[in-house]
């Protein structure tokens, strides 16, 4: 899940570059917020699934 949340944030961080690099830096900070927000809900959306999975994998059952 880290190595997930970071390759997910490298892939702003580059945008971010680009974006500089091409002069077009009215934005790109919001922009690279944007993006770490959705990297961020996207990784929590899986987070509950990985849990499932070790759950089911570990045998461990609610209830």
């Amino acid at each position: 899940m880290e190595e997930r949340m970071n390759r997910s944030l490298m892939v702003c961080r580059d945008k971010f570059e680009a974006a500089k690099l091409q002069q077009m830096k009215e934005g790109a900070t919001g922009e690279l917020e944007a993006c770490v927000n959705n990297a961020i809900d996207d990784n929590l959306r899986v987070l509950p699934h990985i849990v499932d999975r070790l759950k089911n994998s570990l045998n461990v059952y609610d209830g």
